[in-house]
């Protein structure tokens, strides 16, 4: 892919040499593109598209000679309810969005294979970037984005799951009996264990462990700092399940079309760099927050490699369950389970179980 200053260069050749004064900002073709998410931008996918991957467009469009710029219009947690992005740019109501393809799991099931091989990698930046390897190669995996009239630039992960209980734990037996809120597929990785799992969100976590509900949660640090879950579930066992994958910046394809070469390149370039800043920070942002848990007064318990092995491999399955039910339905299961192991393991992620070689 050309570079924009080699854009610039090549256009600069083809007017014969001939200097020109940049134009204006007011000479410039403008494009006016509403950004808009479901969750506010106190979220950190959201904080890092407002403050970073928008300047960083504008920053690049000014480089390649300001012909073009971006009239923004910023619509965060307001114009689009949590899970509604993906008909949200479909339809126009929006222009772009980050789409968190967990949220919408039946439209976009190749997207969530991270969440049926847990202990995989705790790597955020690694697993984005393989995640949008795999969309450049695999056709089944951009085409449901085109299915949805979007495009997809590119990603983000949370960091690895963990446990917040109200009782110690150091190992899988010390959760016989007991009662665990999990979100959506995690409620798999308890398969074996003796515990009875409860569907349950984040924000559920701190009412449901402190009224008795049930006696600890699954979730990741950065999502279970600011609503404080610690303060009702003292006890961190760091099962370390992995980072997940959790979608992506899309733009509508009509939207899209209608840009000019040189801003689409901004855009995916963009993009490219929103990624590595929202992985900075996110690693940023979890050791600042697990340092404040353990001032709070939470106890960690690294659960050992051994012991996390065992209760990889005492689970089902559930890549090969999971790659299954996608044949029956025409995808790319395998296909998309094997590319990803493989990946993983050329990465050097240290990968507690073969979910594709079994």
């Amino acid at each position: 892919m050309k570079t924009l200053k080699q854009t610039l260069a090549l256009g600069l050749a083809g007017a014969l040499g001939l200097a020109v004064s940049a134009p204006s900002a007011s000479a410039a073709e403008t494009f006016r593109v509403t950004m808009a998410t479901g969750h506010p931008s106190t979220f950190l996918w959201v904080a890092v598209a407002r403050d970073h991957f928008i300047p960083e467009v504008d920053r690049l469009l000014e480089e390649a000679g300001g012909d073009y710029r971006i009239d923004w219009n910023e619509a965060y947690g307001t114009l689009v309810r949590p899970g509604g992005e993906l008909d949200a740019v479909r339809t126009g109501i929006t222009d772009m969005a980050f789409v968190i393809t967990l949220f919408v799991e039946p439209q976009m099931p190749l997207q969530n294979v991270t969440y049926v091989t847990p202990f995989t990698t705790d790597d955020v930046l690694l697993m984005t970037r393989i995640l949008t390897e795999m969309h450049e190669e695999i056709p089944e995996l951009r085409d449901t984005w085109d299915e949805y009239d979007q495009v997809y630039l590119d990603g983000a992960s949370v960091d690895t799951y963990h446990l917040l209980t109200d009782f110690p734990v150091e190992q899988r037996a010390d959760l016989e009996g007991r009662r665990i809120g999990t979100q959506g597929p995690s409620a798999l990785w308890f398969q074996n264990t003796g515990a009875t799992t409860v569907s349950a969100t984040l924000a559920d976590h701190y009412n449901n462990i402190q009224t008795g509900v049930y006696e600890g949660g699954v979730a990741f640090i950065t999502g279970a700092y600011p609503p404080r879950i610690h303060e009702v579930a003292p006890y961190v066992a760091e099962v370390n399940f992995g980072a997940m994958f959790v979608g992506g910046l899309s733009v509508n394809r009509s939207v899209w079309e209608s840009f000019p070469g040189v801003v689409q390149e901004a855009f995916v370039e963009a993009a490219a760099s929103y990624r590595e800043e929202f992985a900075r920070r996110q690693d940023e942002n979890v050791a600042n927050f697990r340092e404040a848990m353990a001032e709070d007064g939470a106890t960690f318990t690294e659960l050992s490699v051994e012991e996390r092995r065992a209760w990889a491999n005492d689970l089902p399955n559930l890549a090969a369950e999971w790659a299954e039910r996608m044949e029956e339905q025409g995808l790319p299961g395998r296909l998309v389970l094997e590319t990803y192991m493989e990946k993983m393991r050329e990465a050097g992620a240290e990968v507690l179980r073969d979910w594709d070689k079994e």
